[in-house]
């Protein structure tokens, strides 16, 4: 079960953070940079190559029950790209 649990998280943050990279990207290096949009496939792609590079390893991850860092990882998915998309809405509102 934690198995399916980090495999549908990973999906939902790939999906999402692919979906909320397409759209800052389009307000903001678009216009900006004359650069051409991203597409949803490109935009997951690159939201896991930066997941990848910044990716830190917990040293003490014994200590921790595996659903709290299930939850912890899924809340982190839906939650942070959330609040970049919100932010980035209001910044591109004001231009």
């Amino acid at each position: 079960m934690i198995v399916f649990g980090v495999i549908l998280a990973t999906a939902i943050d790939a999906l999402w953070g692919g979906f909320v990279l397409t759209k800052l990207w389009a307000w903001f290096v678009v216009p900006t940079f004359h650069l051409p949009e991203l597409t949803l496939p490109v935009a997951i792609g690159l939201t896991r190559i930066t997941a990848i590079l910044t990716s830190k390893l917990d040293h003490d991850i014994e200590t921790h029950k595996w659903t709290d860092i299930l939850r912890n990882s899924l809340s982190a998915a839906i939650v942070m790209p959330l609040v970049a998309l919100v932010l980035g809405a209001i910044a591109h509102s004001y231009m």
